[in-house]
């Protein structure tokens, strides 16, 4: 008799230690899962109501546990119920499923986005879902905060890069425009300037089709973008009274000032979210920098003016010279040397009709003959480097064979290629190849110490080359500017020049003790002549 109740005194003290611990493993439980930040919740599988929920699922999505045990799993999860079902029926085979990232619907209607893990558990004598849901709304946001930081980071060095590398104003319009549109899901973004006429006329946009033309131009919208010229200061206007078609909620203007002056403004349109602190502040940074691109394109404009200007008056002003030298040539063939001729053929005729009388007025006679006849000879070089009449009766590949003919005659080794065809070049072309060949072999003879020289004149399918080539000393051509003197400087230059207005290229290609080679490309879309400018020069 002892004996069992000494047993049955064990058995409950087993008993109450095992309740004991039972009792502290539930409360260790509830600790964990009501202080745990994830929202951990049981559902009823049959049924699909919440069972139980802990803490942080009342807070994620505003209900009381109260409210939270009168509704289901459809209620909270923002999917339909057939796919909530599809769910439950994979967790039930596998036991246990990691969902990925769900959206949870809060009391107040807005969604939130979690991490969902559910598996089966055993409650109160049978089998439920245990769901464990990480909230990430907070990740996300910070997420998109960090994305949209970055996203502004890049616009803005891409937007400092377009500035910097082309001075092309509708490249750099746009292309800022277009950078301002993708950070902030703007649906237009426009650059306006003022126009004589009172208005603000559009320098460059994106977008403009979404934004009928109409809309821009009412009294409200211009009265707005006016009052921010005249202020320098940012304004917004909401456009919900006006038209439901136009898909525009806001307008953002902001002043483009460039040293305290107002050039244009930049005009934004799209949702009203776009009035946030932060867009505001990208676009106001953006906005400065779309300044100074619309300041750059027009003292960029300026300039291409006046180099346009001053391309012009260079032309105009070798055209003259030109023309000059053709005119003196032809006075030089007129005049002088036409007496020169004559009186050389007179003298001659004299000394036969009457000779002389002595060895001595034989002599004078013959040296005065000599000086008239180097005389011609003078007159006829000075109207060949005027202007040879040979380039203007049967053209640049004639004249260039008689400038290689008069070195031969010199006693110079010349390689001469000729590959033009029988038609023509523009007389300007012509002058322009023909100035530069006779420069480049004008330098050949005063500074290659060279008797050996090729120029090579070819017409191909697109363009047209000049080459002189010397076998002379050469030199380094990044220091022909310091030691060079006054006419090398000029005729380089000249050279450069004359090809240029053209619209060919120059190069020159040289290494001391290795020769030159100057040598000029002309593309043929260059050689189309403008009938106003037909007439020889």
């Amino acid at each position: 008799m002892v004996r069992g109740v000494v047993i049955n005194q064990r058995d409950m003290t087993e008993r109450q230690v095992t309740e004991k611990k039972l009792r502290q493993s539930e409360e260790l439980y509830r600790a964990v899962v009501e202080q745990a930040v994830e929202n951990i919740y049981l559902v009823d599988i049959e049924s699909k109501r919440i069972l139980e929920a802990n803490p942080a699922l009342k807070q994620s999505l505003g209900y009381t546990a109260e409210e939270l045990q009168r509704l289901t799993l459809y209620d909270i999860v923002a999917d339909t119920p057939e796919n909530v079902d599809r769910h439950i029926l994979r967790v039930c085979e596998e036991e246990q499923l990691f969902l990925g990232e769900r959206r949870y619907r809060r009391k107040d209607g807005a969604l939130i986005t979690v991490e969902v893990s559910v598996s089966t558990i055993t409650y109160e004598d049978k089998k439920v879902l245990c769901s464990v849901a990480n909230d990430l709304t907070e990740r996300k946001q910070t997420e998109g905060m960090l994305r949209r930081s970055l996203d502004t980071l890049l616009a803005l060095y891409e937007a400092g890069h377009v500035l910097s590398s082309t001075l092309e104003s509708e490249e750099v319009g746009t292309r800022l425009l277009k950078i301002m549109q993708r950070i902030s899901n703007l649906a237009t973004v426009v650059i306006s300037t003022p126009d004589q006429h009172g208005q603000m006329s559009i320098w460059r946009a994106v977008g403009l089709g979404d934004l009928q033309e109409k809309v821009r131009y009412t009294p409200k919208i211009q009265t707005t973008l006016w009052s921010v010229l005249k202020s320098a200061k940012p304004q917004s206007l909401r456009l919900e009274d006006l038209e439901e078609d136009a898909g525009i909620w806001t307008l953002l203007a902001l002043p483009l000032r460039i040293q305290n002056r107002t050039i244009g403004l930049l005009e934004v349109y799209g949702p009203e979210k776009m009035l946030e602190e932060d867009t505001v502040e990208i676009l106001s940074g953006i906005a400065g920098q779309a300044a100074s691109a619309l300041e750059n394109a027009r003292l960029y404009g300026e300039l291409a003016n006046r180099e346009r200007q001053l391309e012009d008056l260079v032309g105009k002003l070798l055209v003259a010279h030109e023309k000059e030298r053709r005119h003196v040539a032809y006075e030089v063939h007129d005049g002088l040397a036409q007496v020169a001729v004559a009186a050389h053929q007179r003298l001659q005729a004299f000394a036969r009709r009457f000779p002389p009388i002595s060895d001595k007025a034989g002599n004078d006679l013959n040296r005065i003959l000599g000086l008239v006849q180097q005389t011609v000879g003078d007159a006829r070089q000075i109207i060949s480097d005027l202007r040879p009449t040979t380039l203007d009766d049967f053209g640049l590949a004639v004249a260039l064979r008689q400038e290689v003919e008069a070195l031969v005659g010199d006693g110079w080794q010349v390689e001469y290629e000729e590959n033009l065809g029988s038609e023509r070049l523009p007389a300007k072309v012509e002058v322009g190849l023909f100035r530069i060949a006779q420069e480049a072999l004008t330098n050949a003879r005063k500074h290659a110490q060279t008797y050996r020289v090729r120029l090579a004149l070819k017409r191909r399918e697109d363009v047209v080359d000049l080459e002189v080539r010397d076998w002379g000393r050469g030199f380094a051509p990044h220091s022909l500017e310091r030691r060079a003197g006054p006419g090398e400087r000029v005729g380089l230059s000249g050279m450069r020049e004359r090809i240029g207005l053209l619209g060919g290229e120059l190069k020159v290609s040289s290494r001391p003790g290795e020769g030159t080679s100057i040598t000029a490309y002309l593309p043929l879309p260059a050689l189309v002549e403008d009938k106003q400018q037909e007439e020889r020069f």
